[in-house]
């Protein structure tokens, strides 16, 4: 068993609903385990800034699931969704990457870990500081408080950008 970090965001439709299936169905799954959840936030859209805010939030949890495996099934958790992948980092009913895995590093598609954007996003940063504390996720890097510091100091406007809009047992 290992411990996996997951990014998880929604701005279409109903997209609390979706993130909330998404967590009911990773706590049904037999082979992952939730540890913690995150708030729910409010946050700006990033890369393609002319869409709706997206809701966003951040799991942890402990699988057995080998690294392409645990990617299958967060693909299905989208396609289940409705997730229609019609343009780069356009709108989306759910979006669920996997940032980073327990003694996991690769560099090889379809998957890049750790994320290789997460440094970069304080949507995905800040819910998983809230629930893994000043943590590095792989060997050598920072913590992510000063991940999150580096984000904010590269574009202050994210900061701004960004609200809690439930506490983990409130969603």
């Amino acid at each position: 068993m290992s411990w996996a970090c997951l990014s998880l965001g929604s701005n279409l439709g109903d997209s609390r609903s979706y993130l909330q299936q998404a967590i009911s169905a990773i706590t049904k799954e037999s082979s992952c385990q939730l540890l913690a959840k995150s708030s729910l936030y409010r946050t700006a859209a990033w890369g393609k800034t002319d869409q709706p805010d997206f809701l966003n939030a951040a799991v942890l949890l402990e699988t057995s699931l080998e690294p392409l495996a645990l990617l299958a099934f967060c693909q299905q958790l989208e396609k289940e969704a409705g997730r229609l992948r019609l343009e780069h980092w356009g709108p989306r009913t759910l979006d669920v990457d996997i940032i980073a895995i327990e003694g996991c590093t690769r560099n090889e598609q379809p998957l890049l870990l750790p994320h290789p954007y997460y440094r970069e996003r304080l949507f995905v940063l800040r819910p998983l500081l809230e629930i893994l504390g000043d943590s590095p996720l792989a060997p050598g890097e920072p913590g992510l408080a000063a991940l999150e510091e580096a984000c904010i100091l590269r574009d202050p406007e994210q900061n701004r950008l960004i609200e809690v809009l439930a506490g983990p047992e409130e969603w």
